[in-house]
């Protein structure tokens, strides 16, 4: 069996469970060093599982101001794209 080859098809990006993750668009907004708060620890568990399923690199940390404990998550490293190495 001969199976027909195509070429410059481009790759549609991942959909997860059927649905884009709402967190995504943040993500590639973001510069390395920006960062977002969470009040629910729950919400913040959840942006750095998709960040991290898409190749981000981020790291958070609790922090209690008076009587509210926040989570902040900070972007470390973006995923690394091959066009983005390639010269003219």
């Amino acid at each position: 069996m001969t199976l027909k080859i195509d070429k410059g098809i481009p790759m549609p990006k991942k959909q997860g469970h059927g649905r884009p993750s709402p967190y995504i668009e943040t993500l590639e907004t973001m510069e390395v060093g920006d960062s977002v708060v969470f009040q629910e620890k729950g919400k913040c568990l959840s942006f750095m599982n998709c960040a991290r399923n898409n190749h981000y690199k981020v790291t958070s940390r609790k922090i209690r101001k008076e009587n509210l404990l926040i989570y902040r998550v900070w972007l470390t490293s973006k995923p690394f794209k091959l066009e983005d190495t390639q010269h003219e």
